[in-house]
């Protein structure tokens, strides 16, 4: 394994020479003026030399924000379009530009000075020959090219190159590409090269190539890739580089899918990001004092002759606390040279080998020294073995994981097979193709506790048992499935089973709906509230329905120390009182769960039992009239529950053409309205106050204390 990991090392030394033949060859293109006006001249007036004359593109300059803007279409170009752009100076690429060109290097957009170029979307930049589509030479320092929804692409050379220091290549949309050759390439150092969006990829070849010493590379988003065989992704050749994996897709099919030539590398990744290679490595560096550290994301190699993370050199230091690594063969994580270290404290680590670490195995440290497994870090080996791909869940035939107990063959929801893993709140599933898991077949089975039986049932393990219909029990309402005979834990059938397992039924004694059901739970003393006047009509030392309807358990303060008496009730508000009050007088206790719209399990309720339909109001959050309150509390309860016993033969302000004019009669022939005078005026268009609500609603529960003998108009 030592030999062939060097040789997969060794292999990427190949580009050094590609690379410095590709800048050695000298360019002949004049560069043409530096700013804004001068740039669009030069633009209108180019000859792309493909017999149509020279005025295809146009260039159109803003000195105001230090832009050019270039447009128009030209194919089968045999000329170089150079410019030279100054500082703060941007040149917006919206053109169709394609074609061969004769220079050597074949160029088409030759680029010079310390400005930016965009290629924003609708542009492209097509080289069809063995040569570049944007080229900045020697001595570029400090230029920007940026690849932002449009195309840069070259058959047989680089889509973009650039031969300076402090170089910046951007790519936040697009499609900077290569069939043969490189996506991206930057000589010089210092250089940096940022892909948040869009694609950069080489048919063969490189999808990002930077040789340069202090180079950054930042995927953030988007796609970087290579097909070829003994490709690279992303390379980097150069001491003190940094790249950083915080997102998007980083894939190479062999070779290097990310790898550093160079001392004192950094390579961090994080978040979503994934890496992955056929065979090779998938995250490598050769050179002393080197760094990866891996928080979040996967790296994966998916055939033979792979390492997932590697590190050829002294110094060299691999840290794992989060994401996932696995390789099909060799190792998951691999380092070789003198003081090392390697640490595992959180993340997945799986690779086929015998053991965890050791020559061959999921963590090989070539030199010595043993990896720390620490903290929510695991790893994992399968010694496969021929024709070893069948095996019986939760056993750990030929498994080997540290911690220990720390994973288990399974299957996930999706029929998967492959390995469940936790250690603290480290948890998740690898899926494993080779795998075939044969379930063990569990017993579930349904304690009725005096119901109704319910057959047992037989569960593979890591599936899901059904939850069945509910028993039924005479005199007794059924509250569930639990864990356990004293009902502390109630059964969740959305977990796997893992065992032989038994659930019990909890009762609670049925209730007859009866108004005896209103109990007082709470206790109200005189000054509960500090808003409440003890001494007005709805206080404690008169009516006392502020009291009644705390104390019954149908009104709450609107904060801890108030009652908000003269504020209004809200549709949603009124409905709650009316849905507490039909639920304890069927026998419940009137306590509901609210979700993430606090009223919804009142008005699903409501519509369910016949209070309101789903339909009657529109807008629960608006403030209820008094009309409206008398409809919802004249459905809380069963009509035979207000009995007439007043006369109504008018009343000054409800007639036929009132809103709601049935339930607001009814409410007066039983007592629980009784009017604002002594004619019976009710007003029902106003708005309805909580003090009011509080008497209406501890009138509708306790027939005691309704009006009686009583004749309106």
């Amino acid at each position: 394994m030592k030999n062939k990991s060097r040789k997969l090392f060794s292999a990427l030394l190949a580009l050094v020479m590609v690379f410095g033949l590709l800048a050695a060859v000298p360019m002949t293109m004049t560069v043409s003026a530096a700013n804004e006006g001068a740039l669009a001249t030069t633009i209108y007036n180019f000859d792309p030399g493909n017999g149509a004359g020279p005025f295809q593109l146009t260039a159109i300059a803003d000195t105001v924000n230090h832009t050019v803007t270039v447009t128009g279409t030209v194919t089968g170009a045999t000329n170089t379009l150079a410019l030279d752009i100054d500082a703060g100076v941007t040149v917006i690429w919206n053109a169709s530009y394609s074609g061969t060109t004769p220079a050597v290097p074949d160029t088409l957009i030759k680029l010079s000075g310390k400005g930016t170029f965009e290629v924003a979307a609708g542009g492209s930049i097509i080289n069809n020959g063995a040569g570049l589509a944007i080229y900045a030479p020697a001595g570029s320092d400090f230029i920007n090219i940026n690849v932002n929804g449009g195309t840069a692409t070259a058959t047989t050379g680089y889509a973009v190159y650039i031969a300076g220091n402090n170089a910046t290549v951007a790519v936040t949309g697009g499609t900077a590409s290569a069939t043969t050759g490189g996506a991206v390439a930057v000589k010089g150092n210092y250089a940096s090269v940022n892909v948040n969006g869009g694609t950069v990829s080489a048919t063969t070849g490189v999808g990002i190539f930077i040789e340069g010493g202090y180079s950054t590379v930042n995927v953030s988003g988007g796609a970087v890739s290579t097909g070829g065989a003994a490709s690279y992704a992303v390379s980097v050749i150069g001491d003190n580089a940094i790249i950083d994996l915080t997102g998007g897709a980083v894939t190479a099919t062999t070779g290097w899918a990310v790898g550093v030539i160079g001392d004192n590398a950094r390579i961090n990744m994080s978040g979503a990001a994934a890496v992955s290679t056929t065979t090779g490595f998938g995250v490598g560096v050769s050179g002393a004092n080197a760094r990866v550290s891996i928080s979040g994301g996967t790296v994966k190699v998916s055939e033979p002759l792979g390492i997932a993370v590697g590190i050829n050199g002294v110094n060299g230091r691999i840290e794992v606390s989060g994401g996932v690594i696995s390789a099909a063969d060799m190792a998951a994580l691999y380092i070789d040279g003198a003081n090392a270290e390697v640490t595992v404290s959180g993340g997945f680590v799986f690779a086929y080998g015998t053991a965890i670490s050791g020559t061959g195995n999921v963590i090989n440290m070539v030199t010595g020294g043993t990896p720390k497994i620490e903290g929510a870090g695991i790893a994992c080996a399968w010694n496969k073995g021929a024709g070893n791909t069948k095996y019986a869940s939760e056993t750990l035939n030929d498994m080997s994981v540290a911690p220990a107990g720390t994973a288990l063959w399974g299957v996930n929801s999706s029929n998967q097979s492959g390995i469940s893993y936790a250690s603290g709140a480290n948890t998740g599933f690898f899926p494993i193709s080779l795998v075939t898991v044969t379930p063990t077949a569990y017993k579930f089975t349904f304690n009725s506790n005096g119901g109704t039986d319910v057959a047992e049932k037989t569960v593979n393990s890591g599936s899901k048992a059904a939850k069945p219909a509910d028993p039924v029990k005479d005199g007794f309402v059924f509250a569930g499935w639990f864990t356990d005979a004293e009902f502390k834990t109630e059964y969740d059938f959305d977990s796997p089973v893992k065992s032989n397992f038994t659930v019990y039924a909890k009762w609670t004694e049925a209730h007859l709906p009866t108004m005896a059901n209103f109990k007082k739970i709470n206790h109200y003393t005189s000054g509960l509230f500090a808003d409440v006047d003890e001494n007005q009509w709805y206080g404690f030392k008169q009516q006392k329905v502020i009291a009644n309807a705390y104390e019954y358990g149908l009104m709450k303060g609107n904060s801890a120390i108030t009652f908000n008496p003269s504020g209004n009730m809200t549709i949603a508000e009124a409905i709650t009182v009316a849905v507490r009050v039909h639920n304890i007088y069927n026998g419940g206790d009137g306590v509901f769960v609210q979700g993430a719209v606090w009223y919804q399990v009142y008005v699903d309720y409501a519509v369910a039992n016949g209070i309101i339909t789903a339909t009657t109001f529109s807008d629960y959050t608006k403030t209820a009239t008094r009309a409206e309150m008398a409809f919802i509390f004249s459905s809380s309860l069963p009509a035979a529950e207000f009995a007439s016993q007043n006369t109504v033969n008018s009343l000054p302000d409800v007639n036929s053409g009132t809103a709601y004019n049935s339930a607001i009669i009814m409410l007066y022939k039983a007592g629980v309205l009784g009017g604002s005078d002594a004619a019976g005026t009710f007003k029902p268009g106003d708005n309805i106050t909580r003090a009011e609500a509080a008497a209406i609603i501890s009138r509708v529960i306790l027939p005691g204390e309704r009006f009686k003998n009583k004749i309106f108009g």
